[in-house]
Order: C-alpha cells, then structure tokens, then sequence
C-alpha cells in the first residue's frame, strides 16, 4: 500500500462572522502546506480573499494575478502590500481555494504560494510570496481586504506534505 503524501495539522470552522481567522502552532516538521478553504464573505461580492503569516501585517507581500467572471478577465498584482491574495471571494456563493506554500519551514528564503480559486461568480488564480527569508511559518491569518467579515460556517484546513 502507497503511504499517505498529505497529512491534516488542522481544521477550523467559523461559527460566527470574523474579521480574521489564525490557524496556529503550525509545525516546522513538513516540506511544504496545502490549505483549502471553503467560505463565503458576510457583505459585497468580489471581495479579495487574503492571508498573512506569522501575523506579520508589515509590506512584506506580494502577489499577482486574474480573476474572470465569465465575461471579463481582470488582472491585479501588488508589491509591499500588507497580505497576499487567495482569491475573489462572494458574499452569496462559496468560493472553494486550493493553495500551496513551498518551503515554507525554511529560515533561508521567501515563502512562495500558488493558489487557484473559484466561485458561481468569479474564477481567480494568484501567485504570491511571503518575503520574510528569516522566519518559518507557523500560523496563517485569513482575511478580506476592504474590511469585509467572513461568514459563519466558513471551513479552512492545512495540510502538511510529507515529501514534496
């Protein structure tokens, strides 16, 4: 039998409204993370869906990429910006998100992270960096730019990757 390549560290399910969601005490013992995330925002579609690590809300950010809807392809991108986009999130429909951060227990370069999302509404793919070499990451903090809330029942897991 193959053996297991992801490994949950943690789940969390929001049960009420938040401003922000931390998952934390993230250990330095895999190669890489994958988180998924399951939500929707508590007001305005279109919103970006974003994370900080380490609760380093400094200009250490960057992150690039489009969204679509169906008729239109928008790109958007930002250096020393204060989070790193996930993905455009709706108020009404559940955005599902798949990212993936490499090296992320490293002390020696950027944490780099690629993540493809999607909605009823929009579609959206970002790449991105934590551009902290000095750190490993240990918590990751969700939040919307705009000041938008996200919602009850909004689901987020890590998973560590064994071997990348």
């Amino acid at each position: 039998m193959p053996s297991k390549t992801y490994e949950l560290i943690a789940t969390t399910t929001t049960s009420s409204a938040a401003s922000s969601v931390t998952m934390s005490s993230i250990p330095a013992t895999y190669t890489d993370l994958v988180i998924v995330g399951n939500y929707t925002v508590a007001n305005g579609g279109g919103v970006g869906f974003s994370c900080r690590f380490n609760s380093d809300s400094g200009t250490n950010y960057e992150f690039e990429g489009h969204y679509s809807n169906g008729t239109s392809v928008n790109y958007n991108f930002a250096t020393g910006y204060t989070m790193t986009y996930l993905s455009i999130a709706d108020n009404s429909n559940r955005t599902t998100t798949v990212s993936h951060i490499q090296n992320y227990a490293a002390t020696n370069m950027y944490k780099p992270i690629l993540t493809h999302s999607g909605n009823a509404v929009w579609n959206s793919t970002y790449t991105g960096s934590w551009n902290n070499s000095g750190s490993a990451i240990n918590s990751i903090t969700f939040v919307c730019d705009g000041g938008s809330n996200i919602s009850s029942g909004s689901k987020f897991s890590i998973y560590g990757i064994l071997k990348a």
